[in-house]
């Protein structure tokens, strides 16, 4: 039982970290664009 909740736990927080890192990514990537665009 404690298993379980023990391997749902990692999961769910690799999944969150997966995420972040997909926000973070967009994130930075839609400042850089909108630079180049005010530059333009």
């Amino acid at each position: 039982m404690l298993k379980g909740i023990w391997s749902v736990g990692i999961h769910v927080r690799s999944r969150t970290l997966i995420i972040n890192n997909l926000i973070r990514t967009l994130y930075s990537t839609g400042i850089e664009h909108a630079k180049t665009m005010k530059e333009v």
